[in-house]
């Protein structure tokens, strides 16, 4: 009679496992919901969720779930507790731990726990757009990336495009290229989210994704043109320019009378003169021209003669205060800035 040593090894490493798993889940449910959890707490449920990990068992979904799960609530809850810094580096090892945890649980996740790898992602990029300045962290999640499925990052797509105008080298280090790759492999995935923020208001997002379309058509040409063409002719069908003028307005006095951000506004009006002066192609965009064409093409003569004049004095248009106070924005005293002022008024 043979005995399967390995098969009971198994078997016995999987029991093992699955205890320290309940008894995890266990001693978590003994806090009260959205509760701080006590440091005593805390490590009891670190060690059963890290030795539940550190089995033999490789491919166990569950523990490796689990243990980045409480390795990220920890972070959140000593970040959100630290008001002087001093536990950074506490945080930043349990981000870390988190991150491992996360990659290694969505590179061997499969269908039957597809909505907790969802949540998983949605943790890990977390992870990054919180934490990523934190040493390591960016480079930590750098080195998992190519344990996950480029496919898994197509449901998070738009948190990925959300970010896609960050300023931290740190946390672009890892989205642009992700992004770049993704569009490599899935151009069509990538082509309208993009074409909608080519439009963005926000000049740096529009620059963010006018670099990325371009690194698409660089493999992707056709596609990229077809894309384009069908996303503006669907725009145009959903958003009349009677709205869009409308909601530009609005946009442009917030930002001009509440915030002082000549620049701002300018680049909430440009784009939508611009779009004016090509003509309508539509009967309602014939139309809209008729009824407001006039008084928009005043306006817009207004707004060169601002650029015009604040560029012979030498100046640069306000992006904030710009009309709040007499010694702010262009309001220095000359006759230049005076006359440019009252262009816009």
């Amino acid at each position: 009679m043979t005995t399967n040593l390995g098969g009971e090894d198994w078997s016995r490493d999987s029991l093992r496992v699955n205890c320290w798993l309940r008894y995890g889940d266990w001693r978590l449910a003994s806090a009260a919901t959205g509760s701080t959890l006590s440091d005593s707490l805390a490590a009891e449920v670190l060690v059963s969720f890290k030795r539940a990990s550190d089995a033999n068992i490789t491919n166990n979904y569950r523990a490796f779930h689990s243990w980045s799960l409480i390795n990220f609530r920890l972070a959140e809850q000593i970040h959100a507790s630290d008001e002087d810094g001093s536990a950074a580096g506490v945080v930043r090892s349990h981000v870390i731990a988190a991150v491992k945890g996360f990659v290694t649980s969505i590179s061997i996740g499969t269908k039957r726990w597809s909505a907790m790898v969802q949540q998983d992602m949605l943790n890990l990029l977390s992870c990054l757009f919180k934490y990523g300045e934190l040493p390591d962290v960016s480079s930590t999640i750098n080195r998992g990336l190519d344990s996950i499925r480029l496919e898994s990052w197509l449901g998070v797509l738009p948190q990925l495009l959300a970010r896609i105008h960050i300023k931290s080298p740190s946390v672009r280090s890892v989205l642009h290229p992700l992004l770049t790759r993704l569009g490599a492999e899935h151009p069509q995935a990538l082509m309208y989210p993009l074409s909608v923020l080519l439009k963005s208001p926000v000049a740096e997002r529009k620059v963010a994704a006018e670099s990325l379309m371009t690194s698409l058509k660089g493999h992707s040409n056709a596609l990229v043109e077809e894309a384009l063409m069908v996303s503006t002719e669907l725009i145009r069908v959903a958003i009349l320019w009677v709205e869009q003028w409308h909601e530009g307005l609005e946009d442009a006095s917030r930002l001009y009378y509440g915030e002082g951000n000549v620049s701002g506004m300018l680049d909430v009006l440009l784009p939508l003169h611009s779009q004016l002066e090509k003509g309508g192609s539509t009967r309602r965009e014939t139309d809209f021209i008729k009824s407001f064409g006039r008084d928009l093409l005043d306006a817009h003569g207004h707004i060169r003669d601002y650029i015009r004049l604040i560029g012979e004095s030498g100046l640069t248009i306000p992006t904030e205060g710009g009309f709040l106070a007499p010694d702010q924005g262009i309001r220095t005293g000359s006759n230049v800035n005076a006359e440019a002022e009252a262009a816009l008024n």
